[in-house]
């Protein structure tokens, strides 16, 4: 049985196994996974997703056991979300002294709007910001993966 599941873990890609891993949880739960991930990523995952078909149980339960295996070794506290100190600095300080410390900790809440950019065609951009200040085309760009602003 292990020769088995030796084989099924060798045969697929991380990428594979990521995807047999969101395939299993459900629609919603993935769509929390997937929101997390770079365009690229997505991109990626999501491709294969859609080619799997006819996974044997022995390869889902390969890929699945390999995941709750890598979590445990690597799950403990790393640190605070940004929700968990949120809650804890509003307690603490209040609403407004808060989000003066989190966006001192974060940057502006800009960020995950500008991350939505990665999502535009580069000449949709390029058309949009052609007449802004070069500074402002540089803040555009620098919210971009390297390979999307060049």
């Amino acid at each position: 049985m292990d020769a088995i599941n030796n084989q099924a873990e060798t045969a697929l890609t991380p990428v594979e196994q990521a995807a047999i891993v969101l395939l299993s949880m459900g629609e919603e739960p993935a769509a929390n996974v997937l929101r997390c991930l770079g365009r690229e990523e997505l991109l990626a995952v999501t491709q294969v997703m859609s080619r799997m078909s006819g996974i044997k149980v022995d390869t889902v339960k390969v890929s699945i056991q390999k995941f709750f295996d890598e979590y445990r070794e690597q799950s403990g506290v790393h640190g605070a979300s940004r929700s968990f100190l949120q809650r804890s600095l509003d307690l603490a300080l209040g609403g407004d002294i808060a989000n003066s410390v989190l966006n001192s900790i974060y940057g502006d809440e800009i960020r995950p709007k500008m991350a939505r950019l990665q999502w535009v065609s580069p000449q949709w951009l390029a058309d949009r910001i052609a007449h802004e200040h070069v500074r402002m085309q540089a803040v555009f760009l620098a919210f971009l993966p390297p390979h999307l602003a060049g």
